[in-house]
């Protein structure tokens, strides 16, 4: 078999897809899925896209596959609409005027440091041809989407997906990201589901946090935890490329509820590095916090305490908690 597995098999606590042992390896550089030959069954929410269309896949014989190919496999489905016919629409001119001030703050002006076993999956990196494809799949996209039109934060993740797959792609799994989760709310013009998703990410923190960084957390945000909005909003995009990697090697099959073990697991270790280290005033205290996922992150920290969030809480709870997905 080409590709040897080097890692071990995680299987996410109650998760919502039956029989899902996903592989996580140390990356060596095929991410292969054993999922059950039976197909999971089609949830109750019928506005959402069924979780089969997305992990409903058997590899037979652990076929080898570059960790990027993968990603785009579990997001296989139908194309939403015709990105060739869509990406050069006119859309409101402030959306358009949202989307170039976007396009300027998420597009680097040099290539990303994306790890070594990333970097080998990588498209060339050209900053004007990189802007002008961004703009088109935004485009395009607010155009496919009139309820979301563009929602500002949107942008770092579709420069993140355009660091491996062409426009086309990147159209396509961004459709289907917020399609398969159910999360339009959390884009459209009132933002509707922001108020639900920091009352979850509260839940969780005072499910998994140390006791004490729960306390000091909940005092320095009000309990508010407005800070933790723009993760969201842009879907964790903005964390070093590694980490975020491994965020979606498990968001990817799981679902939006895996987030919630990222949030944590950011507040933990930017508390632990940032906060905790050196007496600071409060408002200084704050600023870090809203901006946590701009401020290098240990990564094996990261890593050990994103794993143990998820055998603390699992996938069926906080799904319960958010009401949302099938």
């Amino acid at each position: 078999m080409v590709g040897w597995l080097i890692g071990r098999v995680v299987k996410l606590p109650n998760s919502r897809t039956s029989g899902i042992l996903m592989y996580h390896p140390t990356y060596h550089p095929y991410v292969p899925y054993h999922l059950s030959t039976t197909p999971p069954a089609t949830p109750s929410n019928s506005n959402c896209a069924t979780r089969a269309e997305t992990k409903y896949l058997v590899f037979a014989h652990c076929i080898p596959m570059k960790r990027t190919q993968t990603w785009r496999k579990l997001l296989s489905g139908p194309s939403p609409s015709s990105f060739s016919q869509v990406h050069e629409s006119e859309i409101p001119a402030e959306a358009l005027q949202n989307i170039l001030v976007d396009i300027d703050r998420s597009v680097s002006s040099k290539n990303t440091h994306l790890g070594r076993d990333l970097q080998k999956e990588a498209r060339e990196y050209n900053v004007a041809r990189r802007k002008e494809e961004l703009k088109n799949v935004l485009i395009a996209f607010a155009k496919y989407n009139t309820v979301i039109g563009y929602c500002q934060g949107l942008s770092y993740y579709v420069d993140f997906l355009l660091q491996f797959f062409p426009p086309e792609d990147a159209f396509l799994m961004l459709s289907r990201t917020i399609q398969t989760n159910c999360i339009e709310g959390l884009f459209d013009k009132s933002l509707s589901l922001v108020s639900r998703v920091l009352e979850v990410h509260n839940k969780v923190l005072n499910l998994t946090l140390p006791e004490f960084i729960r306390k000091n957390i909940h005092k320095l945000s009000s309990g508010t935890h407005d800070y933790a909005a723009g993760w969201y909003l842009t879907l964790f995009s903005r964390l070093p490329p590694p980490l975020y990697a491994e965020i979606l090697d498990f968001f990817y099959p799981h679902g939006f509820c895996v987030l919630f073990y990222a949030g944590s697991a950011l507040v933990e270790v930017g508390y632990y590095t940032y906060i905790a280290q050196q007496k600071r005033e409060v408002d200084e205290q704050m600023q870090i916090l809203f901006k946590l996922v701009e401020y290098p992150i240990p990564e094996h920290h990261f890593s050990t305490v994103f794993r143990r969030n998820m055998q603390m809480v699992s996938i069926e709870e906080i799904s319960k908690m958010m009401g949302i997905g099938g």
